[in-house]
């Protein structure tokens, strides 16, 4: 058997993302969060759950499951109304804490595809425990770190983590990443987008990257739009897993998409210019 024969899914982006989890059916979880506005989800099947806001109407949704660890769950699913907007969840039961990234589209009158992010953090509340008093929480403790993402046999990518509102992508020359993207960043002064580094514990990181200044600056005259591309990042393991939420043309038309992707990584030595090149977009 030559196993480059086997039919491959034609986004590298997902060729290495972890399975589906579906450890979840038939639990539920009241999220306390510190924004005020309480959260339960209700894991109905292994593609279906319940949610709603506390003292609100539920709603049916499809979701994705896919685990950091073994106790660490990212959860997403999409809804439309009032407007298009992503839901996640990074459940930590070790903890017991949750943190909640609500991306949605349509808030910004100028650029209507563009996307933004809220963040809220919380604990889930447990029968005969009290309620934590730790949260997840925003860190710069990645900051310096240098990592090379495999998404595929083909497509790397290397991440420069240079701020705490910032990270700078870049790739091998002749690589296919830039035969996928050196047209499009061409155009733009520098790769570096505004970023979120959330801590989860020890070693485990939520990375969210929204596209932004793509968006800003070549609005149609790219294939993707903006993107919000959610990360949790285990780098005992070295692993990541995520997902991509956004528009991209097809035919002139901006299109919804989503995607559950993954890639491996390693922390090689990678240039110091990733690190010491001057950010083109802050003043």
């Amino acid at each position: 058997m030559n196993l480059k024969d086997l039919a491959r899914d034609p986004n590298p982006l997902t060729q290495f993302a972890k399975p589906p989890c579906y450890e979840l059916v038939g639990r539920s979880f009241f999220f306390v969060m510190d924004g005020g506005i309480d959260y339960e989800l209700r894991f109905t099947g292994r593609r279906t759950l319940e949610w709603n806001a506390d003292g609100e109407d539920a709603h049916t949704v499809e979701y994705d499951a896919m685990k950091a660890d073994e106790q660490t769950y990212l959860v997403t699913f999409r809804v439309e109304e009032p407007m298009l907007a992503s839901h996640s969840y990074v459940i930590d039961l070790e903890q017991r804490l949750v943190t909640r990234h609500l991306s949605t589209v349509g808030e910004n009158r100028r650029h209507p595809l563009l996307q933004t992010n809220h963040f809220d953090f919380g604990a889930i509340r447990t029968e005969g425990y009290a309620l934590p008093y730790k949260r997840h929480y925003y860190t710069d403790d990645l900051l310096g770190t240098r990592a090379e993402w495999h998404w595929s046999t083909d497509l790397v990518s290397r991440h420069a983590y240079v701020d705490t509102n910032f990270y700078r992508v870049t790739w091998e020359e002749g690589s296919a990443m830039e035969d996928s993207f050196e047209e499009e960043f061409d155009k733009i002064p520098a790769t570096d987008e505004l970023a979120t580094f959330i801590r989860i514990k020890e070693n485990m990181y939520v990375f969210v990257v929204v596209e932004e200044k793509v968006e800003r600056l070549l609005g149609d005259d790219q294939p993707f739009r903006s993107d919000s591309m959610l990360f949790i990042e285990n780098f005992d393991r070295c692993f990541h897993v995520g997902r991509a939420f956004g528009h991209m043309m097809v035919d002139g038309v901006a299109e919804p998409i989503w995607m559950i992707y993954g890639a491996f990584g390693n922390t090689l030595e990678l240039p110091d210019s990733l690190l010491t090149q001057p950010n083109r977009y802050t003043a």
